[in-house]
């Protein structure tokens, strides 16, 4: 009976606090600071805010990892497709992460802040020209993406997209993409020339999407993960802001500070803009469209300049358009790879996540590296399980003496408690030794949780035989089925006739619910589940057998 309460206990405790988490953790708020005000926009085209984009002509961009479309009103990147990610598992369409549809719209914007003498402040937003309407990377053709040496950096293909625009008097505006082979990163920057007036100038970038998740997703947006925004600097290591809370706040500069980047997260991929390292950057938030668009932006301190023919400004930002690479990110920016939410326990996931990746280095099966890694750090954690069987065995031993003691001192608690104090130092046992093993597992059970909800390298993995996508849910339910079987056999190894009947059903009915909970799990998460499981029924067996020897036992014996 002691076994399967603290068995369920755990496991309802390690369910809870993931729902728990999951429910707060979109609640995070950025400070409160003064409201940023709108600013006046000058367009070379007919729109009236720079949160709208008036489509004009488009160029495509192909490279080895993006499809992108570039507006050339603005310079805006609306459409951006992953080569390297695939929309459906049975589908060669590849990943759209950035889009502009009817329904929905997800892109990037970076534009020039410009305040002149007479301090008229506003943001050049103009129509762009293009040498040609599409650029095709070379990519160099002997080069692993995957495992690349310092001398293959040296021989990357670089792809270089200019975009041009004069005002009315003559100074020259280039903004650039460079695209590198292997990079999920994109440099823009910013080159202005044959300055004709004295000004300041800043750079902004924003990224905007509709809060609403569009009806098509196909189960991209997943309900358990993190969908919204963050931000990083100097100052603030890794802040989330919520969809709701942008389109509370409406306009909101959130943080200024030096270096940084801002980011939209979902489930698998992110789009972040990085800031120039080493400068004052300011992340702000913005909502348009009555509150169905959701914007976070990042903007570099004005630079005054001087006018002259000669006089040449370069603003620079780097823009992440890919799926959450760890270490691919982390050489990109500062914290860059903490978009990779594995939560408060990020740094038990972190770990975990490099023993899986390195077993799967020798197994190549995501699955097989899952139940590899559960079977090692079951077997780390077998000597605190022993323990808190043998504690509650012990405890268990002691019940009719402490059953004694409660009748005999009844009415007077104090008595009760000293007693039975002295009973546990005369019996060498400790009280709390069948929680404390199972309250030192917990935040690493939680912790693989989080490890397999979020490593991307899971999404559209198989198994073996059905399971074609580790990261969607078992077609066939036969891993729910085995979890809901392992655990049904797991409460029976502990039930005996001494078992409270009423308990027997909580524990039948539990069995029934978390199976059922289970077919929405995605596949590699049941398959830990169900790996764990089986380990348990094993380790009890084994541990069972022990304690008998030693003249204990968990269970009562049947009359």
């Amino acid at each position: 009976m002691h076994t399967q309460r603290s068995s369920a206990l755990m496991f309802f405790s390690i369910v809870s606090v993931i729902a728990v988490y999951t429910y707060f953790a979109d609640k995070d708020e950025a400070a409160k600071k003064a409201n940023q005000p709108q600013l006046e926009v000058v367009s070379g085209a007919e729109s009236s805010s720079q949160n709208t984009p008036a489509f004009g002509e488009k160029i495509q961009i192909e490279t080895d990892l993006h499809s992108i479309q570039i507006n050339l009103n603005g310079g805006d990147i609306v459409t951006a497709d992953l080569k390297d990610q695939k929309q459906n598992i049975d589908s060669d369409e590849n990943f759209h992460l950035f889009k502009y549809t009817p329904d929905y719209k997800y892109y990037a914007t970076s534009d020039v802040v410009i305040e002149d003498l007479n301090q008229s402040r506003y943001l050049l937003h103009p129509n762009f020209s293009s040498e040609k309407n599409s650029y095709v990377m070379n990519a160099v053709s002997d080069i692993d993406c995957q495992n690349l040496s310092n001398e293959d950096n040296q021989k990357l293909a670089k792809l270089s997209v200019p975009l041009t625009y004069t005002d009315k008097n003559g100074t020259v505006y280039t903004k650039t993409f460079t695209f590198t082979q292997c990079k999920h990163v994109v440099n823009v920057d910013y080159a202005i020339s044959n300055i004709n007036k004295d000004m300041s100038i800043a750079m902004e970038s924003k990224l905007i999407q509709s809060v609403a998740v569009p009806d098509n997703s196909s189960g991209v947006f997943m309900a358990s993960a993190y969908r919204g925004s963050a931000f990083s600097n100097s100052e603030n290591k890794y802040s989330k802001i919520s969809f709701d809370d942008i389109v509370k706040k409406n306009y909101d500069t959130v943080s200024t500070a030096e270096g940084g980047w801002v980011s939209m997260i979902q489930h698998y991929f992110v789009s972040s803009w990085i800031g120039l390292a080493g400068h004052q950057n300011t992340v702000f938030t913005q909502s348009a469209d009555n509150g169905a668009t959701a914007i976070i932006g990042i903007s570099s301190a004005p630079v005054n300049i001087k006018a002259s023919p000669d006089a040449k400004i370069k603003l620079s930002n780097n823009l992440w358009i890919g799926p959450k690479i760890q270490e691919e990110m982390k050489d990109t920016s500062n914290n860059l790879d903490l978009t990779i939410d594995y939560g408060w326990l990020s740094f038990i996931s972190s770990i975990l996540f490099k023993c899986l990746k390195f077993i799967h280095g020798f197994v190549h099966n995501w699955g097989f590296a899952i139940i590899i890694l559960t079977l090692l750090v079951r077997g780390l954690m077998f000597t605190l399980t022993k323990k808190q069987y043998e504690s509650m065995a012990k405890m268990k031993q002691l019940a009719p003496k402490l059953n004694q003691l409660k009748e005999k001192y009844k009415n007077d608690k104090q008595r009760l408690s000293q007693e039975t104090m002295r009973l546990y130092q005369t019996e060498k046992v400790n009280p709390l030794g069948g929680c404390l093993p199972m309250l030192i597992q917990m935040p690493i059970f939680i912790a693989l949780y989080w490890t397999l909800m979020e490593s991307t390298e899971l999404r559209h993995s198989p198994f073996i035989f059905w399971i074609k996508d580790l990261s969607v849910l078992d077609p066939y339910y036969v891993l729910p089925l085995l979890m809901g079987l392992t655990m049904f056999l797991t409460q029976r190894m502990s039930m005996s006739s001494s078992t409270d009947p009423t308990q027997k059903t909580v524990m039948t009915v539990m069995t029934v619910v978390f199976t059922f909970m289970f077919c929405t799990f995605p596949a590699g998460l049941t398959l830990y589940w169900v790996t764990s499981n089986i380990i348990t029924i094993i380790q009890q067996t084994v541990i069972y057998r022990h304690l008998e020897k030693k003249g204990l036992s968990m269970r009562a014996k049947n009359k």
